[in-house]
């Protein structure tokens, strides 16, 4: 039987949840804040965690924080109903498993939850969380990418999940569809967004000038 579990201070939502997750088999611990579930957490081994990100003494992000603080690689599942682009994006970089928006459906809750779950059987030795980076949410200047349907979130999660990354990312779209607004995000929420973003136009750039403008130019 696997073991979940659940912190939200919404006594309603927690019953409503609790048996949902319970007529699969699963066993539900529930918990009204974060200090609580983060003392349970420490203390014995849990299958699963859901946060609600409102939640007094901790929220969900600054419990998640501590979570993995504790070294412990259990998968995460955020639960809100004040969804943001920042707020997605921290809970990704700070390793959540998944981003769930209130109201969501029970059936989307449950599929993420056995994803999380068969995550946590097959990979749990060799999972590996990343760490949460220092710094403001919201730089100064920072581009925005305004959204909230259930498309821009995993747009959200995406850049959360690479942005801490040194890795090359292609951006592909069509055009309009704001693949630099993501370059951006990604650039803002990474190690190097101390140092200048550069945006080269490509289009703009007659092709036997592209090399020299891009890698440089040497005579002979």
């Amino acid at each position: 039987m696997n073991r979940i579990c659940l912190a939200d201070d919404d006594d309603g939502l927690v019953h409503f949840l609790a048996r949902a997750l319970e007529k699969t088999g699963d066993r539900v611990v529930t918990f009204r804040d974060g200090p609580t579930a983060l003392q349970a957490i420490s203390a014995e081994p849990f299958d699963l965690i859901i946060l609600d990100y409102k939640m007094p003494g901790l929220n969900g992000l600054e419990t998640l924080r501590e979570i993995r603080t504790l070294q412990v690689k259990t998968p995460v599942i955020i639960i809100t109903a004040y969804g943001t682009t920042e707020t997605t994006i921290e809970a990704m970089k700070l390793g959540a498993y998944d981003f769930l928006q209130k109201p969501f459906e029970t059936e989307e809750l449950r599929r993420v939850v056995a994803d999380g779950l068969r995550l946590n059987r097959l990979m749990k030795e060799v999972v590996n969380f990343p760490t949460a980076a220092p710094g403001p949410s919201g730089p100064r200047g920072e581009a925005r990418i305004v959204g909230s349907s259930r498309k821009m979130q995993e747009v959200f999660k995406l850049i959360g999940q690479v942005a801490d990354k040194d890795v090359t990312i292609l951006v592909t779209g069509e055009s309009g569809t704001g693949k630099e607004l993501v370059a951006r995000a990604i650039y803002h929420h990474s190690r190097r967004r101390d140092r200048p973003f550069l945006a080269v136009n490509c289009a703009a750039i007659p092709e036997s000038l592209f090399e020299s403008e891009l890698f440089g130019y040497e005579r002979g």
